[in-house]
């Protein structure tokens, strides 16, 4: 088969395979061309073979190279000319651009020109009354460049969907030549340029643009192209060749296991209108592979614009997520936190509103006094009842044992009357305060951080915002719910005393 018939078939197949173009009528098509050698191929052969669909040439003059990127943008204004397509040009001054964004010279320069490519598309879609789904950016990456970037990722670091390298399609934006070689590319044109008659040259004399910084190993894709890929080559004459079934390959199972995660995230995951989501701890216990893909999906879902998760990030969240008190901050501020079996995941704003509410709600004091009912933000209702020895009896201990439950403590009447006389002379219902100590029942005295009881009991961090405990300006009397303090027991010895009862509303 004639070479530049092959070169042909083989993109014919990749558009066709791969679902390049929608169905229907023609669209809209953006070509990126720099002037390079891919480029300039892609702005020949795509037309081959869709010759219906409405192409526009987009260059990019990113303003760093001077008289070279000019004569660049020259050449490709002489190419859409002589070949009667359209054309537009955006000047851009990128390194300005990269000083103001943070960026790296050549990130921002990706970043711009797909920014380009997409706002020029949705005007074409616009003007021609198509929907801008339809559109199409092409772009000429090659097996080369994929290979290219598979080393890279390699070197630096890169999961599956990394290491996958780079996908023939990414919504709007198509790649049709990532089954063609550099190589053959330009073969391509050179036989294309002899066939149009001996003697009538391409643009200025020569077939396509050479950037000189792509032949500067200093930079990393130059040092991988032109010393790395050779130096591999001289073990395996076909390594495109091979690299391109394997990148096939990684391709195909990250795509499968991605579908795998989509199915468990549609069950293990939750997603609330303020931007925090919830995954199930259980999910922790999936295989590694799969259990490291959710935990980067969700994390990637409520990371800001801008900010990137990283391995070591999503091994911390899978190897100790699930561990009872688990915290840690992802980049951007974003928290995530073991709540209740379930890893909740915060952004910043929303978990400064929530430490704002629950500071609020430590702040609020509600009066505990004898005989009223004291409402609390939960629908739960306080009483304090006193009761004397025809109350209780010969025995104060055996009727506390006998009466005593987790939502109905009694406290010595002395002890109670001795803590308000030296106190404000009122009972305080409140939340925990940061630091807040007392003496928990059976130890005799001995103090002990409150945030530490409620570890001791298990008791979630997710509920401990909600706990209230009563107290006499400083000395706690009781975590309602959770543990009496020990110098307020009721002893032998007790002629008066309070009842404290917690009376929760009605489920449903």
């Amino acid at each position: 088969m004639n070479k530049d018939i092959e070169i042909l078939a083989v993109v014919k197949q990749t558009l066709e395979t791969r679902g390049m173009f929608p169905e229907g009528s023609p669209v809209p098509v953006v070509l990126m061309v720099s002037g390079g050698s891919d480029s300039l191929a892609l702005s020949h052969i795509l037309p081959i073979i869709r010759p219906l669909e409405h192409y526009t040439i987009l260059h990019i003059n990113h303003g760093l190279r001077g008289k070279e990127a000019d004569a660049d943008e020259q050449f490709v204004a002489d190419f859409a000319q002589m070949h009667d397509m359209a054309l537009e040009v955006v000047r851009l001054d990128v390194a300005a651009i990269a000083a103001q964004t943070g960026e790296n010279i050549e990130q921002c320069g990706r970043n711009q020109r797909y920014k380009a490519a997409a706002e020029l598309l949705d005007r074409l879609c616009e003007q021609e009354g198509v929907s801008p789904d339809c559109g199409r950016i092409a772009v000429a990456h090659t097996l080369d460049d994929s290979v290219e970037t598979f080393f890279m990722r390699a070197i630096i670091g890169g999961g599956a969907a990394g290491l996958s390298s780079i996908p023939y399609i990414n919504s709007r934006v198509i790649r049709p030549l990532l089954d063609c070689t550099r190589e053959g590319l330009r073969k391509y044109l050179v036989d294309l340029c002899q066939q149009r008659s001996l003697g009538e040259p391409e643009t200025n004399d020569r077939l396509w643009c050479e950037d000189a910084s792509n032949y500067d190993t200093q930079g990393f894709r130059a040092f991988v192209r032109h010393e790395l890929m050779p130096l591999a080559a001289t073990r395996n004459p076909r390594l495109l060749e091979t690299m391109g079934r394997n990148l096939q390959i990684i391709a195909e199972e990250d795509a499968y296991l991605d579908m795998l995660v989509k199915k468990i995230e549609a069950e293990a995951v939750t997603r609330y209108q303020d931007g925090t989501v919830k995954l199930a701890t259980a999910i922790l216990e999936q295989p590694k592979p799969l259990a490291r893909r959710i935990v980067r999906s969700v994390c990637n879902q409520v990371l800001p614009v801008g900010e990137r998760i990283t391995f070591s990030h999503v091994s911390l969240i899978t190897d100790q997520g699930q561990r009872v008190g688990f915290v840690t901050t992802l980049p951007g501020n974003v928290t995530v936190k073991n709540e209740c079996d379930t890893l909740t995941f915060l952004p910043e704003a929303v978990r400064i509103a929530r430490e704002n509410a629950v500071a609020e709600q430590v702040s609020q004091k509600r009066e505990l006094s004898s005989g009223k009912r004291c409402m609390l933000p939960d629908g739960s209702v306080l009483t304090l009842t006193e009761l004397t020895s025809a109350d209780f009896g010969n025995s104060a201990l055996a009727f506390v044992r006998k009466h005593s439950r987790s939502e109905c403590v009694y406290v010595d009447g002395n002890e109670l009357e001795e803590a308000l006389r030296v106190g404000d002379g009122c009972l305080a219902v409140t939340g925990i305060r940061t630091g807040d100590v007392f003496c928990p029942l059976g130890m005799r005295g001995k103090h002990k951080l409150v945030s530490d009881v409620l570890i001791d009991r298990k008791i979630p961090a997710c509920e401990r915002p909600n706990i209230r405990v009563i107290r006499s300006e400083q000395r706690i009397i009781w975590i309602v719910g959770v543990q009496l303090d020990d110098r307020f027991k009721v002893t032998e010895q007790s002629n008066t005393m309070f009842c404290i009862e917690l009376t929760k509303p009605m489920k449903g």
